[in-house]
């Protein structure tokens, strides 16, 4: 299962997603090291969120979960959504996020689509964009 997940998380794609100026890239490091990793899209779309096996339940997912909604916020997007492995769903669900059930990922792999509201935007960043999927209807 692990294989199938990370299958398209090439050192290739993911050099280019974080290249991508339309993506958010937060990483948790210590000494060098790093510890986590999370992605938000201006899609509204956490595409990564990780964190090293031995740090876990350290706070580190939580802190790379919240930098992320408040970079959401900057952006006008109220609204985030993810697909989870049905491990780590638990994790998003004590962060407010609502499990919508089951669903497919891109790669095929059978996920949990989880979502969250993130409320009340603040004033966009300059230069921000809005897209077209996170419209309030």
């Amino acid at each position: 299962m692990l294989d199938a997940w990370l299958g398209n998380k090439t050192t290739g794609n993911v050099a280019s997603w974080l290249a991508s100026p339309s993506n958010h890239a937060l990483v948790a490091e210590r000494d060098g090291e790093l510890l986590g990793l999370c992605l938000l899209t201006q899609a509204g779309r956490l595409a990564l969120c990780y964190v090293a096996p031995e740090v876990l339940r350290a706070g580190i997912g939580g802190a790379l979960l919240a930098a992320a909604e408040e970079q959401a916020r900057a952006w006008s997007i109220n609204k985030l959504q993810l697909h989870s492995p049905p491990g780590a769903s638990a994790f998003f669900e004590r962060h407010g996020y609502l499990n919508a059930g089951k669903d497919k990922s891109c790669f095929g792999l059978e996920c949990d689509l989880l979502w969250k509201a993130l409320g009340a935007s603040r004033e966009p960043a300059p230069g921000a964009r809005k897209r077209f999927c996170n419209c309030s209807s």
